[in-house]
């Protein structure tokens, strides 16, 4: 109800509304009451001053600020643990394909031409297991290119400002 006064007395309703002001200003006492009080207080706000800042005031701001010193920019470095670890997933899915192949390829005896085959059996894998591993392995080797790429960008970057 105050705010439907408030806007009533800033002439911020939109017809209906003010018409339904009126009438319950005119039928409710204590809604008659609060509006002579804000009506009061909106009289004594625009009686009021505005204060200004001084005209110096931007400029001691801004006088300030550029005293305080910047803090240093975070220089994260990679835990090469890290970098390892994902280098040995690497190294032992690698082996592991290798190993199959070599193992499941047909022995010499048996009077067959290829010696190594990477002929996998498929129909052992769960398909679903199978797209999992192909998309962490591309992932993980995507983040390693990047970061690979990202660190010789860096050493580049300090080289050049060094010169």
């Amino acid at each position: 109800m105050e705010e439907k006064i408030w806007s009533y007395i800033d002439g911020a309703l939109p017809a209906d509304e003010r018409a339904e002001v009126e009438i319950l200003l005119q039928t409710d006492s204590k809604a008659a009451m609060l509006y002579e009080e804000l009506l009061k207080l909106n009289e004594e706000l625009k009686g009021m001053e505005l204060e200004e800042p001084s005209m110096s005031f931007l400029r001691n701001v801004m006088e300030e600020v550029n005293e305080q010193t910047l803090p240093a920019p975070l220089k994260t470095k990679l835990d090469t643990r890290i970098i390892y670890g994902i280098a040995a997933f690497f190294v032992l899915v690698i082996s592991g394909w290798l190993i199959y192949g070599v193992l499941s390829s047909p022995s010499a005896s048996e009077d067959t031409t290829p010696l190594f085959s990477m002929n996998f059996d498929f129909s052992k894998l769960n398909s679903v297991f199978l797209n999992v591993v192909i998309c962490t392995v591309s992932l993980a080797l995507a983040g390693l290119i990047l970061s690979f790429i990202d660190g010789k960008l860096k050493q580049n970057m300090t080289q050049k400002k060094g010169s």
